[in-house]
């Protein structure tokens, strides 16, 4: 049987080196606080699985890009607690009508939300993985 991880709470607290993070799809949970003040920290390519994202990037004040997988049913309000104003993009591996029902009153003020597609799009906010396997725009 394939093994699961969790990233546990203030798991990369004050990691400032870090830049980017690529989360394994092995990892099912990531807890609360788990990028806690990673002043440094850019974008993170979140697992496809995680179902409820928890309250992870908790003064992360220069994340600008986030992933988020298509089995995502929750995002907590706090997700961004002191990023919120920092975010610049979503890009979300589900439909438009999935988002709806995942954005609920999460605080997400400036960010724009792309969809997944691995076609190309001309109308809309759509969005794949480029050759370097980071999310690009249509």
């Amino acid at each position: 049987s394939e093994k699961t991880y969790i990233l546990r709470t203030v798991a990369f607290e004050e990691y400032n080196f870090l830049t980017k993070v690529v989360i394994p799809d092995c990892v099912t949970k990531v807890e609360r606080a788990a990028f806690q003040q990673c002043a440094n920290l850019k974008t993170v390519i979140l697992p496809d699985g995680l179902t409820e994202i928890a309250a992870i990037f908790s003064e992360c004040t220069n994340l600008k890009t986030v992933v988020i997988g298509a089995a995502c049913t929750r995002l907590h309000f706090n997700l961004f607690l002191d990023a919120s104003r920092s975010i610049k993009n979503i890009f979300f591996r589900g439909s438009e009508e999935d988002w709806a029902k995942v954005i609920n009153n999460t605080n997400i003020y400036s960010a724009k939300v792309y969809y997944y597609s691995e076609e190309p799009q001309t109308d809309g906010n759509y969005w794949h993985f480029d050759e370097n396997g980071d999310p690009a725009v249509w």
